[in-house]
């Protein structure tokens, strides 16, 4: 009586089957963590002290966007994030900053933009 083996079973069980799998499962999972990262802002994975430094202009390098030069979508996703910092109360002293609260309704790209050039003439001029 013969016994039947899968392919499955046969590739398993070869020699080299590992050197196979291993380095295009490694690729694999580097490829995917480097287009998930890719995706996500500068600022994403800092913690709140650092982020409450970038809004307030402390310790910039030359190479990272400054606060008031980010786009619509970047500053109000820093904004969700200084919220959610604030709420936690992560700062070590008290931090005054625009709510997002104060900004989340439907307004169009040139209502926002409006809105961020008053939020710049208001920080330029105390």
């Amino acid at each position: 009586m013969s016994k039947t083996v899968s392919p499955l079973r046969k590739f398993y069980r070869w020699k080299y089957s590992g050197l196979i799998v291993v380095p295009g499962a490694c690729v694999l999972i580097l490829v995917t963590w480097f287009s998930l990262t890719a995706q996500a802002e500068f600022y994403e994975y800092w913690t709140c002290d650092t982020l409450k430094n970038y809004v307030n202009g402390v310790d910039l390098p030359d190479d990272i966007t400054i606060h008031d030069d980010l786009e619509v979508s970047q500053h109000l996703y820093l904004h969700k994030l200084l919220n959610e910092c604030s709420s936690f109360e992560r700062f070590g002293e008290p931090f005054q900053h625009i709510a997002i609260e104060q900004y989340e309704s439907d307004l169009t790209n040139e209502e926002w933009e409006k809105e961020l050039e008053k939020i710049k003439e208001a920080s330029q001029n105390p």
